[in-house]
């Protein structure tokens, strides 16, 4: 298996400067191997919420180093997700089932890793985040995903396919879960200060909802034979206040039983 030498940026020490950057952030050199799997990190962030931005920062950097290997989703969810005049609403329902009544989460940021559970629940500090992902990249891969998009630009339609593999043998139930999400959305956030409110702050990675459902499609109950393409179909209307040049589709496939995802992937939509 071939190793590749990869950088992740830990920001424990860190002074803030403005809400998009990070002034000399610490890196540390790692070794791990390239297994193909590709993790997903869900940044639980809040626009009235001064410590989110740069736990963004940290997300955005650790994608830029995973590259395709990692998968950011920026869900906005929490007390400090409600607007107040001026700020943007990117509030779902989904966001507020994972956040609130499945795990159970009280403050932001907070992120979940392939949403695989630590000694204190399903939720990482921003601290955690890189030793956590470099963790779930090191393990084998057990599923591939491809995403197919057929987005209509006069209806707004986007018909999704998800195709999954699994490269081994399992047992259990397994379902799939599409999102669409957008990016480089510019809206107000509350920063840290002198910058306090900035109406020109860029939400990366902006979660706008389950194309399948909350918890996703099941695509098997048993025992899950190796090799075998399971195809799963949805569609959605995209919001015309969207930037369809902006949206992809992200999309992975979780174990029932833990809700650990095994694998995700992204796509434009066009």
């Amino acid at each position: 298996m071939k190793k590749i030498s990869l950088f992740f940026v830990f920001a424990l020490m860190f002074v803030m400067t403005s809400c998009d950057k990070l002034d000399e952030p610490f890196k540390k050199e790692v070794n791990i191997e390239a297994t193909g799997r590709v993790v997903l990190l869900e940044d639980y962030t809040g626009v009235r919420c001064v410590n989110c931005p740069a736990a963004a920062e940290i997300a955005h950097e650790l994608q830029e180093t995973f590259g395709e290997s990692l998968v950011v989703m920026g869900v906005h969810a929490g007390f400090l997700s409600m607007p107040l005049t001026g700020y943007p609403d990117f509030r779902t329902e989904a966001g507020k089932e994972w956040y609130e009544d499945y795990f159970g989460f009280q403050s932001n940021p907070i992120g979940t890793i392939n949403r695989v559970k630590g000694d204190a629940g399903y939720g990482f500090n921003d601290g955690e985040w890189a030793t956590k992902v470099a963790e779930e990249l090191a393990k084998e891969q057990v599923a591939e995903l491809d995403i197919v998009c057929n987005y209509n630009e006069q209806t707004r339609n986007l018909n999704v396919e998800v195709n999954t593999v699994f490269l081994q043998s399992q047992s259990g139930k397994y379902f799939v879960t599409a999102c669409l999400v957008e990016d480089s959305i510019v809206g107000r956030q509350l920063c840290p200060e002198p910058v306090g409110v900035d109406s020109n702050y860029v939400h990366r990675h902006v979660f706008r909802g389950a194309i399948n459902g909350t918890w996703g499609t099941e695509i098997f109950d048993g025992a899950v034979p190796a090799n075998e393409e399971i195809s799963t179909t949805c569609s959605i209307t995209v919001d015309t206040t969207y930037n369809a040049d902006n949206c992809y589709v992200v999309a992975f496939v979780y174990d029932d039983a833990n809700k650990n995802i095994l694998q995700a992937f992204q796509k434009k939509i066009k």
